[in-house]
């Protein structure tokens, strides 16, 4: 494995053979991104029951209206390092916000294994932030579909901005597409058959809202209630007053 220029991409080779003759290659990018929160600021509205003034909140996950359809960069690497060892190779990335270690134990075909530690996310612009994990892999076209367990169980199929058994109107494109993803999200070239999986150690809401990407939200703080009955926001706080932490594993 290579990094590539910015830190956030990456270079993948796996070879069956000693001669390098029987290999597979792919280009993949691994972000870390952060929809607005949706804050109804307006003193006489009903936040909560109207559509148009919805807060997000712990129930609800609604981006502003700037961050509607697409989400912004959260954090920017600033340096990279590769340790070979005998048995295992490891990415460590580091940023302000985010730190990262991309491990790859002897066996390539148990996949990446991507630690993540995310640090107290500041409100003090007075916004709330939902963060996501966002993987990339331009050689995959899965046509607006992507695949989640159910339950951990069998997988569901989801196309973007459509359902199944009724005609459906997305007014939201990112929060209307998605799911719960309680062990595994992937998408699928349907020519190549090369698949991209993620497999979270927690539930996580996930999705592909772009051609060849995945996403999965790993941390919120919100500073605004959605008024669905915990009438508190989702504000929690850490030992020392700061914003709660969090590490993770994919």
């Amino acid at each position: 494995i290579s990094i590539l220029a910015g830190l956030q991409k990456f270079n993948l080779k796996a070879c069956k053979d000693q001669q390098a003759q029987d290999c597979y290659s792919t280009t993949f990018s691994l972000a870390y991104n952060y929809y607005k929160a949706y804050q109804n600021k307006a003193p006489t509205a009903a936040p909560g029951f109207v559509a148009y003034n919805q807060n997000s909140g712990a129930y609800i996950f609604k981006p502003s209206n700037d961050t509607i359809s697409s989400s912004l960069l959260y954090t920017t690497p600033t340096s990279g390092t590769i340790y070979v060892g005998k048995n295992l190779v490891q990415i460590r990335i580091e940023s302000n916000n985010v730190n990262t270690d991309i491990r790859i134990y002897n066996d390539l075909a148990l996949g990446l294994e991507v630690n993540t530690f995310v640090n107290s996310i500041s409100v003090a612009d007075k916004q709330g932030k939902e963060i996501i994990l966002l993987v990339n892999t331009p050689s995959i076209n899965n046509n607006k579909t992507f695949y989640t367990d159910s339950m951990g169980m069998e997988m569901q199929k989801r196309i973007l901005n459509y359902r199944p058994t009724w005609n459906v109107a997305i007014d939201e494109p990112v929060s209307g597409n998605y799911y719960p993803v309680q062990s595994t999200i992937y998408i699928e070239d349907s020519k190549t058959q090369e698949r991209l999986a993620v497999l979270p150690d927690r539930a996580q809401g996930g999705s592909s809202i772009n051609q060849g990407s995945i996403e999965l939200m790993i941390h919120r703080r919100l500073i605004l209630d959605d008024a669905r009955g915990v009438e508190e926001n989702l504000n929690e706080l850490d030992w020392d007053g700061q914003g709660m932490r969090q590490k993770m594993t994919h």
